[in-house]
């Protein structure tokens, strides 16, 4: 028995299947498609959420609007601004990515999880 549970915790460090329980505290997209109606500026506070259990697929619409990442790492970084639950799609769609270059800092993907994009372009502040 304390085998197993060693195998399953060295599983867990190489493909995650449990959710952080920082990620619990986020703002869940439920609905598979998701409009946003101004810029938004990511942060702990403001953050996206792909898990929820209406689909495997969703959609993050930015109607041209930009999607925000902060210019720079902050030391204490520990929250993923960006989460895609176990087996979830997140499509990110007519957006403008701002400080592309700092969303591999903040993007945290679970087992089998993915990010897709469409009509987005990016650029740095």
């Amino acid at each position: 028995f304390g085998e197993t549970e060693f195998i399953m915790s060295i599983l867990d460090f190489f493909v995650p299947t449990a959710i952080p329980e920082d990620v619990l505290q986020c703002t869940t997209i439920d609905d598979p498609e998701f409009e946003a109606g101004g810029d938004i500026y990511l942060s702990p506070v403001t953050r996206i959420c792909a898990m929820g259990a209406t689909s495997d697929t969703f959609v993050f619409d930015g109607s041209g609007f930009s999607l925000v990442f902060p210019e720079e790492v902050a030391e204490s970084r520990k929250v993923p601004l960006i989460f895609v639950g176990p087996g979830k799609t997140l499509l990110i769609r007519n957006t403008v990515i701002v400080n592309f270059s700092q969303m591999s800092n903040y993007v945290e993907l679970m087992a089998n999880a993915r990010i897709e994009f469409e009509d987005v372009t990016h650029e740095d502040a």
